[in-house]
């Protein structure tokens, strides 16, 4: 839990910087850190919340990246083109 100057708790992934600013910050899906200054505690948890909800919304499509084109293809078919005739789907 961060702490603002006064050192009283502010939320996970919030601190006060002494400069008064706050600085809210998180590890997306993808593993990069994520971080942004706010006047305010209360815009630092709004934005902490809708980054972290919006992180979540865009891992489901998550593919490994050492795939080969055919294997994107088959998995690309399988997943996001349903309902093809069978002569499209010729695997």
């Amino acid at each position: 839990m961060g702490k603002d100057l006064r050192g009283r708790e502010i939320g996970e992934g919030i601190v006060q910087r002494k400069d008064g600013l706050y600085s809210a910050r998180f590890t997306n899906k993808s593993g990069k850190r994520v971080e942004k200054y706010f006047d305010g505690v209360a815009d630092a948890k709004k934005w902490i919340t809708i980054s972290k909800l919006e992180d979540e919304k865009h891992s489901d499509t998550a593919i490994e990246y050492n795939m080969t084109v055919d294997e994107w293809f088959l998995y690309w078919i399988k997943t996001f083109k349903q309902g093809l005739s069978p002569n499209t789907r010729q695997e």
